[in-house]
């Protein structure tokens, strides 16, 4: 298993754990469009099935530990991944092939739609609508893959129903981790039967 695994600080161990950290994510920052549910599914993809860096019950749970927390999920899964199977110098190494390119692109882009006027040419338009229009069929097709894995009970279906229909009623930045608490709680009480008992006595 990747996270028992032990990493030694000899230059050539450094050397070959760095090396294949470049090779394995070099690209990714360059083509991994389309947001964190995207994301996950590149590296699902990637390092469970292809590489297998992590399996897929330690990916099932990064992605809920990633999510739990505040900040791009998507990136803490890839740093956690990169942890995991190389230590920390690669991941951060990993950290910074997986961030540069979106930051570098997006200072470019902030310099060109500042010069460009109040309203952006037909072309540019166009383009934006093609990748949404793409990036939505992917997120959907990621969701859908996650959830044969990751919904696999009666309360896992419940607690997801109940969590998009609550959702879709009401939004607020603090309403969003309420949800992942209640969701996180009745995991626990169900899990450990803490309710059973009472039940039954009424």
């Amino acid at each position: 298993m990747a996270i028992q695994r032990r990493f030694g600080w000899h230059p050539a161990e450094v050397q070959d754990r760095l090396w294949n950290t470049l090779r394995e994510n070099w690209y990714l920052g360059f083509t991994s469009f389309g947001g964190p549910p995207t994301h996950f599914k590149i590296f699902r993809d990637k390092f469970t099935t292809k590489l297998k860096w992590v399996d897929e019950q330690m990916y099932q749970e990064l992605f809920s530990v990633c999510q739990a927390f505040s900040g791009p999920g998507s990136t803490k899964m890839h740093y956690c991944i990169n942890l995991l199977h190389d230590g920390t110098l690669s991941a951060l190494f990993g950290f910074l092939l997986w961030s540069l390119p979106g930051a570098l692109g997006m200072f470019g882009l902030s310099i060109g739609v500042s010069n460009i006027g109040e309203t952006l040419p037909r072309p540019a338009y166009a383009v934006l609508s093609g990748l949404n229009a793409a990036t939505v069929g992917i997120v959907a097709l990621a969701a859908v893959q996650l959830s044969e894995k990751a919904i696999t009970d009666k309360l896992t279906r419940i607690i997801v129903f109940l969590g998009a229909s609550a959702g879709m009623l009401y939004n607020a930045l603090w309403y969003f981790p309420l949800l992942m608490l209640l969701a996180g709680i009745m995991s626990v009480v169900f899990d450990f039967r803490w309710l059973h008992g009472p039940v039954k006595a009424v």
